[in-house]
């Protein structure tokens, strides 16, 4: 058995009506921010054979903490129907990040959970603190 995976990236592509916004601040337990790390926006849809992942749109945390990610979810996006959303926060450089965030992979710095969004045009907050 063979199967495929499909990686598309839309960082590029802007949103002009009906944006989903998740936003929020990345700070230390101490409210340091946590500047030049990034955060991702990824839906995954998983089959028995092949997935596809669409690599929707990538922040840089600011000198203050703050991120902000603008984007349009397609219809097969929104509730779950064909598949699930998943931030992705690399923070490679940090120690002892699983007390904050639950780690969802063996690659070093990757931490993950997963979202559903149940409808276009919403802001979510996405704040959390790290060590």
């Amino acid at each position: 058995m063979v199967g495929c995976i499909s990686i598309k990236e839309d960082f590029e592509v802007g949103c002009i009506s009906q944006c989903t916004i998740i936003q929020g601040t990345c700070t230390t337990t101490n409210n340091d921010p946590l500047e030049d790390l990034y955060i991702e926006i990824v839906h995954v849809e998983k089959h028995e054979l092949n997935a596809s992942f669409r690599r929707i749109k990538r922040a840089v945390i600011d000198e203050n903490g703050f991120y902000k990610m603008e984007f349009y979810l397609e219809d097969n996006e929104i509730s779950g129907y064909g598949g699930y959303l998943q931030p992705q926060a690399f923070v490679s450089d940090l120690q002892e990040v699983d007390t904050y965030l639950s780690p969802d992979s063996t690659e070093t710095g990757q931490w993950k959970k997963y979202l559903q969004i149940n409808t276009r045009d919403t802001i979510i907050d996405g704040s959390f603190y790290l060590p």
